[in-house]
């Protein structure tokens, strides 16, 4: 078959009922490359099955700067699905082209959109998109807010500091736990106290998040995270604990030890978590107060 008659029938193929079928077609028509595959896939993002959308946007991706003018027309398209599936291709394809099409599509009247955006938005790291971002961590979606919190973490500008955490303060877990993710990812020491107060949350997923989060963000956290051991919440005194083990520095054996020795100010699990800590630290394995 020739290229025209191959490009035809792989155009057709993505009108078949079958799903696997159309998913197969995008596929076949990121091989066979060239400009003129770009309209048919981009019809394939509208399509009403999320597999053949995201076969679509990896065909797209796969193509390169080829597709990157015909996906900035089509972030006006009228069809939410396809201006959704061309923002999340243009986050992979990169390029400063693609930074000022996707901070106006976080005013799309879609959330997917919205969101589609954010998240690109933070693949690319362009720092002309914080404010735009921070902008969105008052959406009226969640999917959005959490998306432009992490995205903003990626960006990584110290801008996004106290946004962030005045977002550990929102009534949603999923908002918080996107806001400690993203402050992990900014390599400053202001993070340390949001994150240190993150450790108290209400919510597992949100303490569990803070602890990685601190462990992450390395030495500088050792003397907060030891001054955290005097916190009169015992359970927050435990991650802290855990934390302090995972990074390894000497200077925590000590504090760890006066932990195991207050019988009366320590429960069993707090005492638990300062044995397993103060084992990897010293490698001893029978640790007792």
């Amino acid at each position: 078959m020739t290229y025209d008659e191959t490009l035809d029938a792989l155009t057709e193929a993505l009108r078949d009922p079958n799903t696997a079928a159309r998913f197969d077609a995008t596929q076949a028509l990121a091989e066979l490359g060239g400009i003129r595959v770009v309209e048919p896939l981009l019809s394939a993002l509208a399509d009403e099955e999320l597999d053949v959308r995201a076969g679509a946007v990896r065909a797209l991706s796969q193509l390169g700067r080829v597709a990157l003018r015909p996906l900035v027309f089509a972030m006006r398209d009228t069809n939410w699905r396809v201006r959704t599936g061309a923002a999340q291709v243009l986050g992979l394809l990169g390029g400063r082209r693609a930074v000022y099409p996707l901070i106006a599509a976080l005013h799309d009247p879609e959330s997917q959109v919205r969101a589609a955006a954010a998240q690109s938005l933070g693949q690319l790291r362009d720092t002309r998109a914080v404010e735009p971002l921070l902008s969105r961590l008052r959406d009226t979606e969640l999917l959005v807010r959490s998306r432009a919190a992490v995205a903003l973490g990626r960006i990584g500008d110290t801008r996004a500091i106290g946004p962030l955490t005045g977002a550990l303060k929102n009534a949603k877990p999923a908002v918080r736990t996107s806001a400690v993710i993203a402050l992990a990812l900014i390599r400053d020491a202001r993070v340390i106290e949001p994150l240190l107060n993150a450790l108290g949350d209400s919510e597992h997923t949100v303490q569990s998040w803070a602890t990685g989060a601190l462990v992450r963000v390395g030495e500088e956290a050792v003397e907060p995270l030891i001054a955290a051991l005097r916190d009169p919440d015992q359970p927050m005194r435990g991650r802290v604990a855990w934390a302090l083990g995972a990074l390894g520095d000497s200077r925590a054996v000590a504090p760890l030890r006066a932990v195991l020795d207050d019988s009366n100010g320590s429960d069993d699990v707090l005492r638990g978590a300062a044995r397993a800590a103060l084992a990897r630290l010293t490698g001893e394995r029978d640790i007792t107060p």
